[in-house]
């Protein structure tokens, strides 16, 4: 399921946050949802956004948080997804990982 996820968010540029969109992915994996797993994936939002979480993968380190610390990742004025390596935002965050 999280290869099919990666290919429709980088490779079909599909909203995966679009509830149908997840609803017809369970379904194509045989996953049921029920309301105590909607709630659950509810109050995780919630707690990471009072953390400060803007997306995946998001990093907290004693001294900084980090997202997606390799790349820096972005939309074009199409709405296309842009990424490019950021070699020096890595650097930071591995230093901060060890210090």
């Amino acid at each position: 399921m999280s290869l099919r996820l990666r290919d429709l968010l980088f490779e079909e540029g599909v909203d995966v946050s679009d509830s149908v969109v997840l609803r017809g992915l369970a379904k194509e994996f045989g996953v049921e949802i029920g309301a105590a797993d909607q709630q659950r994936v509810l109050d995780e939002y919630i707690s990471g956004r009072e953390r400060g979480v803007i997306g995946s993968p998001h990093f907290f380190t004693p001294t900084a948080d980090f997202f997606c610390p390799a790349l820096d990742v972005s939309r074009d004025s199409q709405g296309n997804l842009q990424v490019c390596a950021n070699e020096a935002a890595f650097d930071e965050f591995i230093l901060a990982c060890f210090s």
